[in-house]
């Protein structure tokens, strides 16, 4: 049991750190035997929900394979929905890539982006009002 703010920090702010640091990096993940990689898609647009550092911050990327698969690539602090458990009652940061159907990658885009980027990747699915 922590018995003060520091012992958390001096707990758990490496992990942190670790978590923001990795952000940069490339995220791959085989699922159902397809390779989704976010160095080799189209990457679309992003989301973010607080800032990076918070625990309850998370940013999703949208991408679309060169086979026309969709996917969210998303990270996000120890209390969104990227937490990963870190033993007992801990939590850490998180990532995870997540594929989806394009109707579904249209109305995450149409939530999420802006008109420029659901126009741009979506243009064909969209008529003027």
């Amino acid at each position: 049991m922590l018995n003060s703010d520091y012992e958390f920090f001096a707990t758990y702010w490496p992990q942190m750190l670790t978590t923001l640091a990795a952000q940069d990096s490339v995220m791959k993940r085989i699922i159902n035997g397809k390779r989704y990689d976010t160095d080799s898609a189209n990457y679309i647009g992003t989301y973010a929900h607080g800032h990076p550092g918070d625990f309850g911050w998370f940013e999703e990327d949208l991408y679309r394979t060169s086979k026309g698969e969709y996917f969210i690539a998303g990270e996000g602090g120890a209390m969104s929905k990227y937490a990963r458990s870190a033993g007992g009652n801990s939590w850490s940061g998180g990532s995870a890539i997540t594929p989806i159907e394009k109707q579904y990658a249209f109305a995450w885009a149409q939530e999420c982006l802006s008109a420029d980027e659901v126009d741009q990747e979506f243009g064909d699915e969209i008529s003027d009002a």
